[in-house]
């Protein structure tokens, strides 16, 4: 199948060309270069923008500036307001007229039913809670067990050229991240990433560390450790939930600003409330007043569109394991080149004082098949018509299916659709505590065979709803109908 795609401007053909690569291979025409201020709301909606084209054996769509010809579809939505607000909205817009697009043509069938063989996942469960631990495609996981047999058959050979062999995937991983491979290094997992940083530091009485009342629990507590340890400061930014606005975090972070903070630790996607935070615009104002920001990015690789230099943190740590396919334990750790001398990996080995890489990947008798095995993971994702398919796909399902669940049972989103990827987290009224949080998790799994994140921030508790290519409509509908039965 092959579709053409009018747009009266390039902006919107940006966005169209953006949301379509979840229907096959999209080419872009566009007269003029799309702004740096579109790029950088593309990029916070998890879009890549116009110019690239993905290779999907599914069909072709070509987007292009001008009027509709004979057997052409127009997109409806006109030139967007030039604010970022505007260009947000015209987002939305236009992915509620790709989603439509996306079920008269039917050509979802590439994923769902179709791939979930391609997981090890139990058949009668539904599986919504991608964010917590990922789940490895069956592909992956003999390509790690393969690197295992390896090693076992040769393992001083083997130890010998790992090294080489990691750096070679990283050359991979790298442009995937809009790295370069020299910046990054693989490390177990985002906490053990921020937690090499924050060791680090160096910072003492008199210095503080910021951040939100939105991070992820293993970072507040490795927060107070070093608080506690180094004698120095912790201000946490109250960033309210639910929100309404990108410009409620902006406030919150700004307002703890004081002069003694000196790295601020946020997130990219916030764990429990699944909101993409405002980096773009966060990073600059905070590097502006002197103070280093470092990333917690767990959520982000495989969700979003990630371009480290160009959102231009300090430090940066992700996880590959949750959305990026890979075995568990797969992480990395990019730092600007400057930074680089002053980091140290927490377990120092004989790799140290060799270079970045060697000093994170480099340590003694580890088993580094997982982190291997990411070159098939990246096969994997390849296979399946690549990540502007899969992310465009993964948030038009989850933004589906979460107000699937939202309309049967009375909700509200927790965060607007433009704070939204492929997570969303609807508050719960009436529970309350993480007592009930777990009961009902607990309830949904063992009564309905329902795996479901259901969180607490502050005073709110939340089902957080996820999606990812075996998931279909029907499994949210599972999930409401549980919901139903156990509110």
């Amino acid at each position: 199948m092959n579709l053409r795609i009018a747009c009266d401007d390039v902006a919107v053909a940006a966005m169209a060309g953006s949301w379509l690569r979840a229907l096959g291979s999209v080419r872009v025409d566009a007269p003029e270069p799309v702004t740096r201020e579109v790029v950088s709301a593309l990029r916070t909606a998890g879009m890549d923008g116009a110019g690239r084209e993905v290779s999907m054996a599914l069909g072709t769509v070509t987007v292009h500036v001008g009027a509709a010809g004979p057997d052409e579809r127009a997109c409806p939505v006109g030139s967007p307001n030039t604010t970022r607000a505007g260009i947000h909205s015209a987002c939305q817009r236009v992915g509620k007229w790709a989603s439509e697009l996306l079920t008269e043509v039917g050509l979802r069938r590439a994923y769902g039913d179709a791939v979930r063989p391609a997981f090890l996942l139990e058949p009668d469960m539904v599986f919504l809670n991608h964010g917590s631990y990922g789940a490895t495609p069956r592909s992956v996981i003999e390509a790690q067990q393969a690197h295992i047999r390896r090693l076992e058959s040769q393992p001083v050979a083997f130890m010998q050229g790992a090294p080489r062999e990691l750096r070679q995937v990283m050359g991979r991983v790298a442009p995937r991240l809009g790295a370069e491979v020299d910046d990054i290094v693989f490390v177990d997992n985002a906490t053990s990433g921020i937690m090499a940083v924050l060791r680090s530091l160096g910072l003492g009485p008199g210095d503080a560390l910021l951040t939100t009342s939105h991070a992820y629990p293993a970072i507040a507590k490795a927060l107070d450790y070093t608080a506690e340890r180094s004698g120095c400061g912790l201000r946490v930014a109250e960033v309210p939930f639910p929100l309404s606005s990108p410009d409620e975090v902006i406030h919150a972070v700004m307002s703890a600003v004081r002069p003694d903070v000196r790295v601020a630790v946020l997130d990219h996607i916030a764990s429990v409330s699944g909101v993409v935070f405002p980096l773009e615009t966060l990073i600059g104002m905070l590097q502006d007043k002197g103070i280093w920001v470092l990333i917690d990015g767990a959520h982000a690789p495989g969700h979003l569109c990630v371009d480290l230099p160009f959102l231009g943190a300090d430090w940066y740590v992700g996880n590959l394991h949750k959305w990026l396919f890979t075995p568990k334990g797969c992480g990395v750790l990019w730092a600007k080149p400057e930074v680089q001398p002053g980091l140290a990996p927490l377990v120092i080995s004989l790799g140290y004082g060799q270079g970045f890489a060697d000093a994170f990947e480099y340590q003694g008798t580890r088993d580094p098949s997982g982190w291997l095995a990411t070159g098939a993971a990246l096969d994997f994702v390849d296979s399946c018509g690549g990540l502007d398919a899969i992310r465009a796909h993964n948030r038009l399902l989850a933004h589906q299916g979460a107000q699937r669940v939202a309309d049967r049972l009375g909700l509200e989103w927790g965060a607007p659709p433009q704070m939204c990827g492929a997570l969303v987290s609807l508050p719960l009224p009436g529970v309350e505590g993480e007592g009930m949080a777990r009961g009902l998790a607990l309830e949904l799994w063992q009564s309905h065979r329902v795996q479901s994140f259901v969180g607490v921030l502050g005073d709110t508790v939340s089902v957080r709803i996820g999606a990812q290519i075996y998931n279909t409509l029907d499994d949210f509908d599972r999930l409401a109908e549980g919901l139903a039965a156990c509110l």
